[in-house]
């Protein structure tokens, strides 16, 4: 298990670290891999049993959150999940880097590298921590997230104020 977690860093890291090029190429080939092989997995175990399908939606509407209706391929499953949260960890990489560059300047890549490192860390460490913690740290983040975008709503205010009565006087 400890195997697999420092390969996810691993990969995260290669890409992470070779900044917005490399995080592109890497997800043109995976994202489209993955909507594919999903999409063929699902075609192909729907078209192996046809006949269950009537069967499976009359499952499904009577037990939808039902623990017993997650039957099916697990392992496909799990490889999925795996590329999706592979990708995910990059698109937020991605994301924060922009914000960061918008922060400091774009001119400051030493505050990117290190925020690239640091990420990097991050991401080996996470799956180490509780899910609770896990949860807790997300919330914070967002919350972090949002405070600049509530100062500038609240800043901003008078400037949509002003430009939504004087569109009204003109129409």
């Amino acid at each position: 298990m400890i195997a697999g977690y420092g390969n996810v860093t691993l990969c995260v890291g290669l890409v992470v670290i070779g900044g917005l090029r490399r995080i592109a190429k890497v997800s043109m080939v995976v994202v489209p891999f993955m909507a594919i092989a999903y999409t063929l997995v699902c075609l192909l175990v729907m078209f192996a049993n046809c006949e269950k399908i009537p069967g499976a939606v009359c499952l499904v509407v009577k037990a939808a959150f039902n623990p017993a209706a997650v039957t099916g391929a697990p392992c496909f499953l799990m490889v999925a999940l795996a590329f999706f949260a592979f990708t995910t960890i990059l698109g937020w990489d991605y994301y924060s880097e922009r914000c960061l560059e918008y922060i400091v300047g774009a001119r400051r890549q030493w505050a990117v590298k290190t925020y690239r490192l640091l990420y990097v860390l991050v991401v080996f460490v996470g799956p180490y921590l509780t899910v609770s913690v896990v949860w807790d740290a997300a919330d914070v983040f967002n919350g972090l997230m949002a405070f600049p975008n509530l100062v500038a709503l609240v800043l901003l205010s008078p400037v949509v104020v002003h430009t939504t009565r004087d569109y009204f006087r003109r129409h």
